[in-house]
């Protein structure tokens, strides 16, 4: 077992057709609201010029730029007391046995799809969002999910994206409710799995893959979830088939997607739909109200990850330093999914998932709890992993997984997860044109259909004037 080399170079989605559409010091592009895909500018004054038939393509993105200022008097949301929590907003109970509207619309959007040919897609046979415009800050899981439910629907969407804090790349990809304090992330869980699973056919080999797996636990840790027993294939563990030193565990089957592969392929699928992407960094709260103005938006979506605590000063936000090791998956490699956890509340508990498609073992089991400051420092800084955690997790790991000493080790990754006790989703306080989507800690992957799902029908009821909008 060795350490990575010195500043290991970190995963990086395909950047190359990002848009750096605010370029200039002196004038700031942005989408003209009667030519969905045209480039214009807004000068000195903040208004918008005539667009003309020989617009210049955008150029390029080469790097984050300057914060995008619309002189607006009346642009300025004020930063919130307080922000809206998961259960003071969506009331419709998270039944994972009710029939989803989006499982059973899949086949429907799809037109033409045979496997290995390129993806036709259609449009939702209700197209409540019809030319309603929508920016969403953030195109990780989440934003990617909320962008696909809404392009379906008829909206016109760009994403906004620095493509700097890109931890759902660090991530083990294991599509599981764990570990996870707010009480809808199990429900919530069961349901997202039934849709990935849905949209199976119509990602790339390997995106979305059932394995079985293994999960224990010791008297210290907590106890698992009683919904837990809904699990495809759960079977609990006899004390005889335990490890030793856990006290109870199961079986069942779960899902493991990587989004080294599912990301560039929604991406690919949501530029066909006529999404737009644009690389910039968002710094603060008042900047929100700006691109609802500059894009004549009807909402404008939060879905930053750990960048919402930053943004919007929320104290609720406790980020999480995770770090994971990868190594050579062997051939016939006979286990599925396997983890242990040790103790509550410690951060330490062991590991490993196997993602076949790319051919590695990724092996996890330490998280560490940050300041926003340090947190922000971190991903500033390059998220580089440290050694003396790379070495804890391998030896912690091995005390469980003794094969892996024979394993080829890769390297490691370490992301920064934007946890909270409570998901922030839902309606900014002070109107109900900003939403959130941020604060899922590890489980973001996972939820994220089911939040792209419950944010996309919560723009429905407030664009439609439903009952409880």
């Amino acid at each position: 077992m060795s350490h990575p080399a010195e500043n290991p170079e970190p995963y990086s989605a395909d950047q190359s057709n990002d848009v750096d559409a605010f370029h200039s010091e002196t004038a700031h592009n942005t989408i003209d609201p009667s030519q969905p895909n045209e480039l214009v500018s807004i000068d000195d004054t903040g208004e918008i010029p005539t667009v003309t038939d020989e617009t210049p393509d955008p150029p390029i993105a080469s790097e984050p730029v300057a914060t995008l200022v619309v002189e607006t008097p009346d642009a300025v949301i004020t930063e919130p007391e307080c922000l809206i929590e998961s259960d003071d907003v969506f009331e419709r109970a998270a039944d994972p046995t009710d029939p989803d509207l989006s499982i059973k619309s899949l086949t429907d959007i799809v037109e033409g799809y045979e496997p290995g040919a390129p993806v036709i897609l259609g449009l939702h046979e209700y197209q409540y969002l019809q030319n309603r415009r929508i920016v969403i800050v953030g195109g990780g899981p989440v934003g990617v999910w909320i962008a696909w439910y809404a392009a379906l629907h008829g909206a016109r969407v760009t994403i906004i994206d620095d493509g700097l804090n890109q931890t759902f790349l660090v991530a083990a990809g294991w599509c599981f409710p764990y570990h996870s304090t707010d009480p809808v992330a199990v429900p919530w869980a069961l349901t997202a799995a039934k849709m990935w699973e849905a949209h199976t056919p119509f990602l790339p080999t390997g995106a979305v893959r059932k394995e079985r797996t293994r999960v224990e636990r010791t008297g210290r840790a907590a106890p698992f979830p009683s919904m837990y027993e809904q699990l495809e294939g759960y079977r609990a563990l006899r004390g005889d088939e335990l490890t030793a030193g856990m006290k109870s565990g199961f079986e069942a089957q779960s899902l493991v997607i990587p989004a080294q592969i599912w990301h560039p392929a929604m991406r690919n699928s949501l530029e066909q739909l006529g999404v737009v992407w644009l690389n910039r960094h968002i710094h603060t709260a008042l900047e929100f109200e700006d691109l609802k103005v500059a894009f004549n938006a009807d909402f404008v979506v939060d879905a930053m990850g750990v960048y919402s605590a930053f943004v919007f000063d929320d104290p609720k936000f406790h980020p999480l330093r995770g770090t994971v090791l990868d190594f050579e998956l062997p051939e016939n490699y006979e286990h599925g999914v396997r983890s242990w956890d040790l103790e509550d509340g410690t951060h330490r508990d062991p590991y490993a998932v196997p993602l076949r498609s790319l051919n590695i073992l990724r092996v996890g089991g330490e998280t560490h709890p940050l300041s926003q400051a340090k947190a922000e420092d971190l991903i500033d800084s390059g998220c580089t992993p440290e050694p003396e955690v790379v070495d804890a997790i391998y030896r912690r790991a091995v005390e469980f997984m003794p094969e892996l000493k024979d394993m080829t080790y890769i390297e490691a990754h370490t992301g920064v997860r934007p946890a909270r006790d409570k998901f922030l989703l839902g309606f900014h306080p002070e109107g109900r044109s900003i939403l959130h989507a941020s604060g899922f800690g590890g489980a973001g992957i996972t939820l994220a259909p089911k939040i792209g799902h419950e944010i996309v029908w919560a723009m429905i009821e407030a664009s439609q004037g439903w009952a409880g909008c």
